[in-house]
């Protein structure tokens, strides 16, 4: 903590460490000791389940082992080998989660193969990029991306790739196999003649082109692996185990190097976040987990490692996010992982409907909400709610399956009252946390059982988390009530460093070994960590996508006329962007003459007119389409100001750049508000028209100037934008 010396100058604050102790378990060689442990503990414990395919669609979940899945493992690893695959060769991954995929990853692991995911949403550029910048030899491949993947199979970025092997472990690229590359479907599973093949849809010669690049198929590898075994080389905590891309905010992804020991040390830290209670221990009943966040972002790999350490079965999605609650309740998961936006979806469609039914049943759930919510929330240890309100959220219980005892979140704030919501209307615990890729997902997260929300809780394991000074944004850790300052991040999670671009780890990891993560966060009392801001003007939105508002600003001010100056806000809690902007006054004067509107009207009141804030939101939009820009990067609602920015006013440095944060304070409120009219008035953001989005942010304006509304924060907006029509209690 700061120093009690006044007259001491503070520069860092370091959070006491939560279990300083805590180590990954000595007879943990590497990643592969977790599966091969749990084998030899429970061979017939149920390890790996996919739904089955039947005449009506798809079944219940069929389970593999634990010691058949490690079997599937130790066979697909000779397969690999049998390819001319050694000890630190890089394989690449493309595929939603599956039971290949873990297969895949553990082999990699058992061999010392590093393993590089990829991922379609980061974009055929990416992609593009990633593949030669990671020496990627071999590619193992869902039939679903294969037509990403033959458009670049031709060109220079995949030369070195002389291995292409198609997952088939499932009935509907089986089928796909028999049909366009029987040379590789001797091994296939049977297949029933109603199992469609995946790319039915395809005409049948493109199919045939995008599987002509296929040089194996999964269950070939496994029979080659059958009938040669090869035993394991030496892979130690050291070697690496996976190259993880980042997504490419400020530039091209950067692939951060993790270990067997980071991924070791960060399993390691959920130990007393998510473990097996001795009555179930008692009982020899084992958790289930439902997998469908992506393998290619390293929490869920991180996850499903601990769930396989507590022999848990993990359970895979049929790759369709619109059928997963389906696949929920069929399965009947007790652990549930999950962002945000998944949460966020199920308090609205909980919300919706609780609001469309009678007026008696919405008394009797707003008042049993009151009764668990006192029980749970009203003391400072969690209290069972009586029998009569445990039946009435019976039934919404069950759109999670009915059995979840655990939930875990990260990527982006939770609000606080759909945490809440959560918690009260599915019965289970929810446990929010703090991670980076650099840390293998971990960094802090907060307690089960204790009654606090609107931070992610306190360092995990024995990782060590610190704050210090950024004095260009007024972040100090001499500030009252709490320090405030950058996240500092140290311990055996953190990674190894960028690969390829030392001088990028250089900037992140200084001498000491302290990982900079550029988060700002404020240490409130019990050593609980806030995140509050970012360094760098780019920021993650509540959908868990990363921004550089900087870039953006770049795009629109060379390329938009009618932009003087543009300050583009953004924050963890919304899912849309705001652009504030200075506008060009000739720009506006000659649009002016055009709509043919009165003269003497002052430039000032210019900015409240409907027309000039279409016409600057239209030149913004361009802007960022011509340049490529995602549609989450696109503002959908614009601030107009006549104040131009200064070094007088505060609002510009010496060298005439925007103070971000005198912007941030100055259109606080105009930001916020508009925000708050957005959400109350539209459905979606995505879809809102510039009109509309125009009439709204001007809305907000004009309240806020006329002195109408009180004065908001960001966290205080979410409770007031956020089922506030359904919950009044």
């Amino acid at each position: 903590m700061p120093s009690e010396n006044k007259l001491e100058e503070v520069h860092e604050v370091i959070f006491d460490q939560r279990i300083p102790d805590a180590h990954p378990p000595a007879e943990w060689n590497n990643v592969m000791s977790i599966l091969e442990i749990s084998a030899r503990n429970e061979p017939e414990a149920a390890c790996f389940g996919t739904r089955s395919f039947t005449e009506d669609g798809r079944g219940e979940y069929e389970w593999v082992s634990y010691k058949d899945s490690l079997a599937m493992v130790e066979q697909f690893a000779s397969g690999l080998h049998s390819l001319g695959l050694r000890k630190g060769d890089k394989v690449g991954i493309m595929s939603k989660n599956r039971i290949e995929w873990s297969v895949a990853d553990f082999a990699c692991a058992r061999m010392g193969l590093i393993l590089v995911p990829l991922y379609d949403s980061q974009g055929i550029e990416d992609v593009r990029y990633i593949v030669p910048n990671s020496d990627i030899t071999a590619i193992l491949v869902a039939a679903e991306h294969l037509p990403l993947l033959r458009q670049l199979w031709d060109e220079p970025c995949c030369e070195a790739v002389k291995t292409m092997v198609l997952f088939d472990y499932r009935l509907d690229d089986a089928a796909l196999l028999r049909a366009v590359r029987p040379d590789l479907a001797e091994h296939t599973l049977a297949v029933p003649e109603y199992v469609k093949m995946s790319l039915d849809s395809v005409p049948a010669d493109e199919r045939e082109g995008m599987c002509g690049i296929v040089t194996h198929g999964f269950t070939q590898l496994l029979a080659v692996g059958k009938t040669t075994p090869v035993p394991a080389p030496k892979v130690t905590p050291d070697d690496c185990i996976s190259f993880v891309y980042t997504s490419g905010t400020t530039g091209s992804p950067k692939g951060v190097m993790l270990t067997h020991a980071n991924v070791m040390w960060a399993v390691t830290s959920f130990f007393t976040i998510w473990f097996l209670p001795d009555d179930m221990r008692a009982r020899r009943e084992f958790d289930t987990i439902i997998s469908y966040l992506p393998y290619a972002h390293i929490f869920m790999r991180v996850i499903s490692f601990l769930a396989h350490h507590n022999i848990a079965g993990v359970a895979f999605y049929q790759g369709d996010t619109a059928k997963i609650m389906d696949d929920v309740a069929m399965l009947k998961p007790t652990i549930f992982p999950a962002v945000p936006r998944i949460l966020t979806r199920l308090f609205d469609a909980v919300s919706a409907q609780v609001a469309a039914k009678p007026a008696f049943q919405r008394f009797v759930f707003s008042t049993a909400y009151s009764s668990k919510r006192r029980a749970l929330f009203g003391s400072d240890t969690r209290q069972e709610p009586n029998f009569l309100v445990k039946r009435v959220f019976k039934k919404t219980e069950q759109v999670i399956g009915g059995r979840v005892r655990l939930i875990f979140t990260g990527s982006a704030p939770l609000p606080v009252q759909v945490n809440e919501f959560i918690q009260v209307v599915f019965g289970s615990p929810l446990i929010e946390g703090y991670g980076l890729t650099e840390s293998a997902a971990t960094a802090s997260a907060q307690l089960i059982n204790v009654q606090d929300m609107g931070n992610v809780g306190v360092p995990e394991g024995n990782l060590q988390i610190k704050l210090i000074d950024v004095p260009d944004l007024d972040y100090l850790v001499s500030d009252s009530p709490n320090p405030r300052g950058e996240v500092l991040l140290k311990g055996g999670n953190i990674f190894k460093g960028y690969y390829k671009a030392n001088d990028k780890t250089v900037e992140v990891i200084d001498d000491d070994g302290w990982f900079h993560t550029g988060d700002i966060g404020e240490m409130l009392p019990g050593n609980r960590l806030k995140l509050i801001d970012r360094k760098r003007n780019i920021f993650k939105m509540a959908q868990g996508e990363f921004v550089c508002g900087f870039a953006i600003e770049e795009v629109c001010a060379s390329k938009c006329p009618a932009v003087a100056s543009i300050f583009i806000h953004g924050n963890r809690y919304e899912s849309f962007l705001v652009a504030v902007v200075v506008p060009n006054k000739t720009m506006v004067d000659q649009w002016w003459a055009e709509l043919g509107k009165d003269k003497s009207v002052a430039n000032e009141a210019r900015m409240r007119d409907l027309d000039i804030v279409v016409k600057v939101h239209e030149e913004l939009l361009a802007a960022c389409k011509n340049a490529g820009m995602r549609s989450f990067e696109h503002p959908r609602a614009v601030l107009l100001d006549s104040e131009e920015w200064a070094v007088d006013n505060g609002l510009m440095t010496p060298s005439m750049k925007p103070k971000r944060a005198a912007l941030k304070a100055k259109y606080k409120q105009s930001i916020l508000q508009t925000y708050l009219c957005v959400k109350n008035n539209v459905a979606s953001p995505s879809r809102m028209s510039i009109k509309e989005a125009a009439e709204l942010s001007l809305d907000a304006v004009r309240m806020v100037h006329a002195g109408d509304v009180g004065d908001l924060d960001e966290e205080a907006l979410t409770q007031l934008s956020f089922g506030s029509h359904v919950m009044k209690y």
